[in-house]
Parts: C-alpha cells; structure tokens; sequence
C-alpha cells in the first residue's frame, strides 16, 4: 500500500538485501512485512512525538481514511515544525539498523 511518507522512508535496499539472502520465499515475504511495519511504525511514532496532541485524532482519522493522500504531509507542516526532516531522519535510522540486523 502506498503511504504518504514513502518518499521519506527508503528501504528499497532493504528489501533488496532480503531478496539476495538464501532463504524461503515465504522467510523473505515475512521479513518484507516486517520491515515495511517497523519502518511505518516508527513514521507514525515520529509523527505522534511531535505532532501537538490537539492534533493526533484528526490526523489519525485522515490518515486512516486516506494513508496515500500527499495533503497529509502539507497538514503535518503546517502543524508541527521540521516533520519532513525529522521523518527523514528517522526513515534513515531505521533503514541503518535493519541493514545491520541483515548482516
């Protein structure tokens, strides 16, 4: 599923290192979920750290509503000083542990 932030949160190589390991296909497809969870997991984590809490019920019901809408991120910006960097930023860590945990 598309989700708003995906341009933030590159875990392309992630998934390319999973599809290079000699395993199942179906070890690969779970390890594939489980990346795609913790890297959203951790979005949302980003978000709800620093989006004010006034704003988390209305952010949550468009988000659910909509996951792919690009508005969502302009309502974060609007809402929550440096989202976007910080979003990268965390995308980043992620991507970096799960590589290593891979190795």
């Amino acid at each position: 599923m598309k989700i708003f932030y995906d341009h933030l949160v590159s875990i392309g190589e992630v998934i390319t290192e999973i599809e290079s390991l000699e395993i199942e296909e179906s070890e690969k497809e779970e390890l594939a979920r489980l990346v795609d969870e913790t890297a959203h997991h951790e979005m949302v984590d980003v978000i709800l750290t620093h989006l004010p809490e006034e704003y988390h019920e209305e952010f949550l019901e468009r988000f659910h509503a909509k996951p792919h809408d690009p508005t969502l991120l302009e309502y974060l910006k609007a809402r929550g000083g440096g989202i976007e960097e910080k979003l990268k930023q965390a995308g980043e860590r992620v991507r970096t542990k799960l590589k290593q945990l891979l190795k």
